[in-house]
């Protein structure tokens, strides 16, 4: 890193202006831990700093030929010719510890962008030194090419019956929780969702959609939603089309682009966002009002994060702030748009939740009430508020292959104030947080399960089969119900139909 050049170099000002207050200090879920300086953003900063322009070493000077170092120090008095450098292999695990959760930010008085700082060190410092190769191929690779992605998971759902136990019994294709039933490399043991053999976009596609005059949203469902979670994305589906908005979810959606720049892959990132924004644009030309998430950091990525990729380049900063106006999580807008008023029967019996904010959705896109509100309206749940609930779960993408130590250590904080409201079940609004607290609880022994907000959510007549776990007799008819029974039949079955398309757009209209 330099002065000179680097991501890095835009932010420079934004260095300057840490106060060494320490109010990063109450919050970081990795100082907490540690306790350690380089783990919280102000000891970060410093470190970022010491490597764009390192400080003078007053006291250290080159020795003459056949003189000791200190003899030099003491003899020729304080003429610096050095000047203190950080190595890589200080500034590697600070650096890339950081779990990118805005808490730092959300408490800091000089109002500092730290997480896009971090983010810039970071790809300066994968520019000068490199990226693992797993984590190169998992980052440039799958996640940069969305056929791989889906190709991946359809080659993982024929192999997982024999390499993993599945937790979830009954569930179906794309649903569900599974445990290797060997340790396996990097995973070992840990609790994962069980792969999808039919992708969302494929699932969604021979959904019915609302009849008569509706309204018009687009979805953008991420990675883990489009091969994993996919009953998530169906869920959503049925919750709109019952209440007259139809869901577009066009094909040509790549990932968010958050991995790749939290990481330090900057330019895979800038083409990921790019792709995105041109399709986002589109949709808004054609009608749609809102672009909707169900993922909390692709919601922030989109509408935040990503313009710190483009910041000497006000065009594009310009045309990602005009749609960043149309972005919105998928519970806000079913609070704030559509006034959500459950079904007779969306849960079945008596149920205790709690609730774990995602660190992007609460922070990042500042939505708080809405998945609570969305929670009280819900007959027969009992919402108890947990301990710290928008303390960050230690989950952060892939943070647990790099850092499962202090990843499990965040967690086992967030596994006792679950534990104390006596909850059935979590209810949260980010797939990756699912995924962590759900190997937290199995592994803990706990009773408790996580779910998506949004399964809960589904009152349509035959919802999704995740969400059925949490019935316990069938769904009463609700007047203007879309019915989406049959879904596996009729994929088996699919000829292609659908909405006609009005336009030549990659994505239904």
């Amino acid at each position: 890193m330099n002065s000179a050049a680097g991501a890095i170099h835009p932010f420079l000002a934004d260095l300057d202006r840490c106060l060494r207050c320490g109010f990063c200090m109450a919050v970081c879920p990795t100082y907490r831990e540690t306790a350690r300086e380089e783990y919280v953003a102000r000891g970060r900063l410093n470190l970022i700093q010491q490597q764009v322009n390192p400080l003078p070493a007053p006291f250290i000077t080159k020795p003459a030929a056949g003189e000791s170092s200190a003899a030099g120090q003491h003899n020729r008095g304080c003429v610096p010719p050095y000047r203190l450098q950080v190595d890589a292999s200080d500034l590697r695990e600070p650096l890339f510890s950081c779990l990118a959760c805005l808490a730092c930010e959300s408490a800091c008085p000089a109002g500092i962008p730290i997480t896009t700082i971090i983010s810039a060190a970071r790809a300066d410092f994968v520019r000068r030194h490199g990226m693992p190769a797993i984590k190169r191929v998992a980052i440039q690779g799958v996640l940069a090419h969305s056929p791989l992605l889906v190709f991946g998971a359809r080659l993982a759902s024929f192999g997982q019956r024999l390499l993993f136990q599945n937790l979830s019994r009954g569930s179906a294709d794309g649903t569900g929780h599974q445990r290797p039933r060997w340790r396996l490399p990097l995973i070992a043991r840990r609790v994962l969702p069980r792969a999808a053999r039919v992708p969302l976009a494929v699932r969604l596609r021979h959904l019915p959609g609302p009849e008569g005059p509706h309204r018009r949203v687009a979805f953008f469902p991420g990675c883990l939603l489009s091969v994993a979670y996919t009953d998530v994305g169906i869920a959503l589906h049925n919750l709109l089309a019952k209440r007259g908005v139809a869901m577009i979810t066009p094909s040509g959606w790549v990932c968010c682009g958050l991995p790749a720049q939290v990481h330090g892959a900057w330019a895979t990132a800038r083409r990921q966002v790019l792709h995105n924004l041109q399709i986002m644009e589109d949709l808004l030309e054609a009608g749609v009002e809102r672009i909707l998430t169900a993922c909390a950091s692709c919601g922030s990525q989109l509408a935040h994060h990503a313009a710190a990729l483009f910041v000497n380049e006000p065009a594009v900063r310009g045309r990602l702030a005009r749609v960043a106006e149309r972005i919105q999580d998928a519970t806000a807008y079913l609070i704030d748009a559509l006034d959500f008023q459950p079904g007779p029967f969306p849960v079945g019996g008596s149920m205790t939740v709690t609730y774990h904010d995602p660190c992007h959705l609460v922070r990042g896109l500042a939505v708080h009430r809405q998945p609570r509100e969305l929670l009280r309206r819900l007959p027969g749940i009992h919402l108890v508020e947990m301990k710290e609930a928008d303390r960050c779960c230690g989950g952060a993408g892939i943070y647990f292959l790099e850092h499962p130590d202090l990843s499990s250590a965040i967690r086992r904080r967030k596994l006792q104030a679950i534990a104390e409201t006596g909850a059935d079940l979590v209810a949260t609004a980010c797939p990756a947080c699912i995924m962590q607290l759900e190997d937290g609880l199995v592994e803990a022994g706990m009773k408790a399960e996580a779910v998506h907000i949004l399964q809960l959510l589904d009152d349509s007549e035959h919802p999704p089969a995740e969400q059925r776990r949490y019935r316990s007799r069938p769904a009463a008819t609700f007047p203007g119900t879309v019915r989406s029974a049959s879904l596996d039949e009729k994929v088996a079955a699919a000829t292609g139909a659908g909405h006609a398309s009005s336009t030549n757009l990659p994505f239904r209209v």
